[in-house]
């Protein structure tokens, strides 16, 4: 493999898989062989014999017999300690110039993509909540219900970085507007 091609396939952001024809593991690069640590799959191994572990494998097994590759897809398969984990990932054929020798998939680990969003919701819910429970607080100490506006901003207007507790800590607060 060039030099060019190593540092490529090496610094690419997500994982990549390459079957020849015959079903054999061509090459896995690094981040792929990571995301695939609940399941394995080694260079030199045929994808046909581990078909029947996941829905990735089965897809990439019968994708070498496919003239029109799915251009994305997303699977579910089981992760490291028993979690779920959630693959994208899109197949495009492996060429030698004009002749097809295999397939190759690239995929990401949707999971974290899904967590950060969640966490994203729930942070969102939280400010909400801390609003309210201020806005409350005022209403029960006499401030009429019409003139106060409770809203939660969760993680979109930070004053800190969240790169350390002191940051989120500070970024976890309630600002009181008062207008005349």
């Amino acid at each position: 493999m060039s030099n060019i091609v190593s540092s490529i396939l090496s610094s690419f952001r997500a994982g990549i898989v390459a079957i020849g024809l015959d079903g054999t593991v061509a090459y896995v690069n690094p981040i792929g062989a990571k995301i695939l640590e609940g399941c394995p799959l080694k260079e030199g191994e045929n994808i046909h014999g581990r078909a029947g572990d996941n829905s990735f494998f089965r897809v990439l097994s019968e994708a070498i017999s496919m003239n029109y590759l799915p251009t994305r897809v997303e699977v579910e398969l089981p992760g490291k300690e028993g979690d779920r984990q959630f693959l994208g990932f899109t197949l495009s054929d492996l060429k030698d110039g004009e002749k097809r020798v295999g397939i190759c998939a690239f995929f990401k680990d949707l999971t974290q993509v899904e967590m950060a969003e969640e966490n994203e919701k729930l942070n969102q819910r939280l400010s909400e909540e801390r609003a309210n429970r201020i806005a409350a607080s005022l209403a029960a100490s006499g401030l009429p219900k019409q003139q106060i506006t409770a809203k939660g901003f969760g993680s979109s207007r930070p004053v800190a970085s969240n790169d350390s507790e002191e940051g989120r800590r500070r970024n976890r607060r309630v600002e009181v507007v008062i207008e005349k």
